[in-house]
């Protein structure tokens, strides 16, 4: 149950798989999700959007199913109400990747990280990834640029 926002808000937010684990509610604020770089990138407040808000409120109904014990609890928690383990997260991974190759749909595999390069490229404002260089934001918008035939 947490693989489908965990994919949701990594793309909306353009976050590393990690970034997206590392956010607690209170960075979940009225203007929007901040998100916490990694990398040398800058921090950002994504602002919230319908998609967000929707991918927001499916994380937080898992903390109606376990016990949260901490302060401030992170919005992607384990079955302990605690962090998602990475370890946690990349082995539901695997298991996804091999049921898509056992149901023909292996080249269709994707990364968390690619949902990220994903979310930049679709986004109209290239700054979501939180990169400080062009040289960063333009690396990972992979969009495939359009161009007129010569005449």
């Amino acid at each position: 149950s947490y693989l489908q926002p965990v994919f949701e808000l990594t793309y909306l937010l353009a976050s590393r798989g990690i970034e997206t684990l590392d956010i607690r509610l209170s960075h979940c604020t009225k203007d929007g999700i901040k998100v916490h770089r990694r990398k040398g990138s800058k921090d950002n407040i994504v602002q919230w959007t319908p998609r967000l808000k929707k991918a927001y409120f499916q994380a937080i109904r898992r903390h109606s199913e376990y016990t949260v014990v901490m302060l401030d609890p992170y919005l992607i928690i384990g079955t302990t109400g605690g962090k998602l383990n990475k370890s946690t997260l990349n082995t539901a991974m695997q298991r996804l990747k091999k049921r898509m190759i056992e149901n023909g749909k292996g080249d269709s595999y994707w990364s968390l990280h690619l949902l990220k390069s994903k979310g930049i490229s679709d986004a109209e404002d290239k700054n979501l990834g939180g990169h400080k260089s062009e040289q960063m934001k333009e690396r990972y918008n992979t969009k495939v640029e359009e161009v007129r035939a010569a005449k």
